[in-house]
């Protein structure tokens, strides 16, 4: 009789709780409340459409990357063999001592290049 009961109130009590209603506002609903009008203004502006079905932010985009594309010399096709050169490592000579500055070497890494390893926020070439 007793695990019938506890099961009875087991499944009433959240059954319950969510019948009733809340009329007070959490601090979140006010804040979206205020901002709505501003947030619709922008979208209206930002997501206009200029073309069928083509918003203006999408035709901006493609525009600004476009532009500098050009004027730039297409350095995303160019130097796209050195990106990954640098994401590989292939640039780190600056960290190894070689022969000519094996006087400024201290343990294997050049004085100048010493970094606090223990500070948060550095990361390698690779996680960045």
């Amino acid at each position: 009789m007793n695990k019938y009961l506890l099961s009875l109130v087991t499944f009433l009590i959240p059954i319950l709780n969510f019948a009733q209603e809340t009329s007070e506002k959490g601090l979140d609903q006010q804040i979206d409340e205020a901002f709505k009008p501003i947030s619709d203004l922008i979208s209206s502006i930002v997501f206009f459409e200029i073309f069928e079905g083509a918003p203006f932010v999408i035709i901006l985009l493609v525009g600004s990357a476009l532009f500098f594309t050009l004027y730039f010399g297409f350095p995303n096709i160019k130097y796209f063999g050195k990106a990954i050169g640098v994401v590989r490592g292939k640039y780190d000579h600056v960290d190894k001592p070689s022969s000519v500055n094996s006087d400024l070497a201290v343990d294997g890494d050049i004085k100048d290049t010493i970094s606090d390893e223990s500070k948060q926020g550095e990361v390698t070439h690779f996680q960045a």
